[in-house]
């Protein structure tokens, strides 16, 4: 029909019609039995104000062709059917919750909704063939509606979309997740053909049933997997579906690798737990995982097996120094990688259900310094991203796992880094105790590199660079001294330190916050891209001393500044309680 519709009247639809003309109609059509309506855009129906109703068993709207969005409120009895064919790409943008009938996808063509009531709750969706999609485009909140067939499910564009258990998606309809979240609550298996690059997050009410992609899913997703309280094994199907996507183990999951090696395309250990199986003599796991990328941030790697784990006074040959102890002996392989980022610190390492921490198992030793004991070294089980020989994932090694600092100031224990390209520069055993560092950094900088350390005492840097290389890893030190000639560099972390006395210089990094109580400086700070906060104010006395273009938060105290700043560049500010105190032009 291509005559022109107006009107606001009733327009009884019981036969095959198709609209063809531009209408303006803002009525009602009425599909009863038999009727089907048939239009190829929008404005055949009229203006967005005119409604739809298929009011029998037999009642179709067949939407053919159509590449718009339809505004109009369609409703529809259980059994009647809205045709979506023809390659259409159509939306639906009413709330069209009265419409409890079936939307049947055809020919290549796809239905883009935001919401629940845009297909309306009750209402089924059927797509015939591979090349027919239902999008939930922005969804956010939990699908229910029945999709049969073998067509496309699609959540895109940032939508949220949760499955729960008693979803009715059929498994022969593909899922995709293309820049956006899927949430499967409590769901045990997942067997659809799953692709796109977005979240999915798995989720259990009970952290102790398992989660299982099924033997359809295959390889082609290549997003995030996100395990949150529940129990998952790297078995076939499973570690097929992982391909090429990242499994990220997150609070309260536990993995069991078990006795096949598996290759996954990224790892991110997130507060779960990642179960391996192997014991010394041997030198792998009985399953090695290998992956491109590897996160180390937080969480719990156990070894289970036979084995036995002697924790023995360690030999030690003569001259070996501490760093080189730290380095450590690898004995088992669990995780080939490419690429790591984080550090093994952030983790907690299981030995057959024990807890292996820095000193409660350690074997301890004294170390002498001028006739004084000024530490305890303490070796034990522990875990490394790298092999030592060039190689990188995540290791079981016997190590310097701690030093427990005794002695203070000029005698306190003295790290000195060593010549040569194989040298270890690295020192990652945890730090505690009253006493503190004494760092002699002229052959290579030296990085502390333990987060959790927690010495007292205080940190000279006689020479070279000494750097920071986690929030932290300064440990609860009084004084940060800096002779001149040597430096510190904050590298972007975060540290608190009782006060610090600098004669040669400090970097703070990009994003890099160092607080401190007095400041007695008489070498140059850089604040370019981080921040120094100062408790109790303090000296800066030498020109340019202050550079960079960062920020400057004198909270308490007098900072005296007796010389030019001009390299300073950045924002101060000063407390209520505060002050600073300026002896000539250009000090800030």
């Amino acid at each position: 029909m291509t005559n022109v519709l107006s009107g606001g009247g009733v327009i009884n639809t019981n036969a095959a019609v198709t609209l063809s003309g531009n209408n303006s109609f803002s009525g009602a059509h009425q599909i009863g039995t038999d009727g089907e309506l048939t239009v190829g855009q929008a404005s055949n129906l009229g203006a967005s104000s005119a409604t739809v109703n298929l009011g029998t068993l037999t009642s179709h709207l067949i939407l053919n062709g159509v590449s718009e969005s339809i505004a109009n409120v369609l409703s529809g009895v259980a059994g009647s059917t809205v045709d979506i064919i023809g390659g259409a790409d159509t939306a639906l943008t009413a709330n069209n919750s009265g419409f409890l009938g079936q939307y049947a996808l055809a020919g290549n063509s796809k239905l883009t909704v935001a919401s629940t009531n845009n297909l309306g709750a009750s209402s089924s969706v059927a797509l015939a063939g591979a090349g027919d999609t239902l999008s939930l485009s922005g969804f956010n909140g939990t699908f229910g509606n029945s999709v049969t067939g073998s067509g496309v499910l699609q959540v895109t564009d940032d939508a949220e979309v949760t499955l729960t258990s008693s979803n009715g998606v059929s498994n022969a309809v593909t899922i995709d997740i293309a820049d956006a979240t899927l949430n499967l609550d409590d769901i045990a298996l997942f067997n659809h053909v799953l692709t796109g690059n977005g979240l999915l997050n798995v989720a259990k009410n009970d952290a102790s049933t398992a989660f299982d992609f099924g033997s359809t899913v295959g390889g082609a997703f290549s997003g995030i997997v996100n395990l949150t309280n529940t129990t998952f094994a790297l078995s076939a199907d499973n570690a097929a579906a992982l391909a090429r996507a990242t499994l990220k183990l997150s609070d309260d999951s536990v993995t069991t690798v078990g006795a096949t090696d598996r290759t996954l395309h990224g790892l991110d250990l997130n507060g779960g737990t990642l179960i391996f199986d192997g014991s010394p003599p041997q030198s792998q796991a009985n399953g090695v995982v290998t992956v491109t990328d590897l996160a180390l941030n937080s969480g719990t790697i156990s070894i289970t097996g036979a084995g036995n784990w002697e924790n023995e006074h360690p030999v030690t040959p003569p001259n070996v120094s501490l760093l080189e102890q730290d380095r450590g002996d690898i004995l088992l392989e669990l995780i080939n990688a490419a690429n790591v980022t984080g550090n093994a610190n952030n983790l907690d390492l299981l030995v057959d259900g024990t807890a292996i921490t820095s000193g409660t198992q350690g074997v301890e030793s004294a170390i002498q310094q001028g006739g004084s004991t000024v530490a305890n070294a303490i070796h034990n089980y522990g875990l490394t991203s790298s092999n030592g020989n060039g190689g990188s994932g995540l290791y079981v090694n016997y190590t310097l796992s701690a030093l427990e600092l005794l002695a203070n100031g000029a005698n306190a224990l003295l790290l000195a880094t060593e010549s040569g390209l194989t040298a270890n520069r690295v020192l990652n055993a945890e730090l505690f105790g009253v006493g503190g560092l004494v760092v002699d950094a002229q052959n290579g900088a030296l990085t502390l590199a333990n987060g959790n350390n927690r010495y007292e005492g205080t940190t000279t840097v006689t020479a070279g660079e000494l750097i920071l290389g986690a929030n932290g890893a300064f440990g609860q030190t009084s004084l940060l001294n800096i002779a001149s000639g040597a430096s510190a560099n904050i590298n972007g972390y975060r540290q608190t330190v009782g006060a610090v006395t600098n004669s040669g210089a400090v970097t703070l990094g990009n994003g890099g916050v160092l607080t401190s109580g007095l400041l007695t400086n008489g070498g140059i700070l850089d604040l370019t891209g981080g921040a120094l906060n100062l408790a109790a104010g303090g000296s800066s006395t030498v020109a340019g001393g202050l550079t960079g273009a960062g920020t400057l938060n004198i909270n308490g105290g007098d900072l005296a500044v007796s010389a030019t700043n001009s390299g300073l560049s950045g924002q101060t500010h000063i407390a209520d309680v505060a002050s600073v105190t300026l002896t000539g032009t250009g000090t800030l």
